[in-house]
């Protein structure tokens, strides 16, 4: 409920012109969504009820309110340019009950598709992103116009793709939780030394982590050795190295 709270707070943000505020809220609604999976999974308290109630929070804080704000910020004003926005939400919500259906409440190591707190991440944070001195002296001569609406389709399109993005768990045991525990650390310290320049960059590398993987995996296909790829995404945290 924390989770929701913030996002339809950011969405009430954009309809004021506060957008830089806006973004924050939806990533702190992202740190409420993880927190509340770490303590229904330390509580044992995992539920079909509280799957259910996080995709239907997931759907606003991470699909409306980024709509909203990405809307807002580069497309108003551009006829049907608001069906950009639209797609990314109809694609979130088709990726959240897909989720349901294939993942939800078992073990994993991949997301198959990009996960929907990374797909709204991914907008707000390039918003704050436009709003740094190293965008304004570097970086504003691009043509965001049409950088920006592809870059929508983009995350929308790998929302609902079977692109297997890491689901990093950070912890001590296993080499998947260390390597997931250091980068979270560098994450960490790059945030906190510029919050506003950072944040865009990580979730970016994240994205393009994610179509790197894919097409290793095809050309591993074309190579014959699928199965064995395909075998390593199917393992749960049980059968990892450690």
């Amino acid at each position: 409920m924390g989770n929701l709270f913030f996002g339809f707070w950011s969405a009430i943000s954009t309809f004021r012109g506060e957008a830089g505020l806006a973004a924050w809220l939806v990533l702190l609604a992202a740190v409420f969504d993880w927190l509340d999976g770490r303590v229904a999974h330390l509580s044992a308290g995992d539920s079909l009820f509280g799957r259910e109630l996080d995709s239907l929070v997931d759907l606003v804080s991470f699909g409306v309110a980024p709509a909203l704000l990405t809307y807002s910020v580069f497309l108003r004003g551009e006829g049907w340019a608001w069906l950009v926005p639209a797609s990314f939400v109809g694609a979130m919500a088709v990726r959240l009950a897909r989720f349901n259906v294939e993942q939800a409440g078992r073990a994993k190591r991949y997301f198959l598709g990009l996960p929907s707190p990374g797909g709204g991440a991914f907008l707000c944070t390039l918003y704050l992103f436009t709003t740094t001195p190293l965008y304004r002296e570097h970086l504003a001569g691009w043509p965001w116009p049409t950088i920006v609406p592809a870059s929508v389709v983009v995350i929308a399109a790998l929302m609902v793709s079977h692109v297997p993005y890491a689901a990093l768990r950070p912890g001590l045991k296993g080499r998947g939780g260390r390597i997931g525990l250091a980068v979270i650390v560098v994450g960490i310290g790059l945030v906190v030394a510029a919050p506003a320049e950072a944040l865009f960059p990580v979730m970016a590398a994240y994205v393009v982590y994610g179509l790197l993987k894919a097409l290793a995996l095809g050309l591993v296909d074309r190579l014959g050795g699928r199965e064995t790829v395909e075998a390593e995404l199917a393992q749960g945290p049980e059968d990892r190295e450690v």
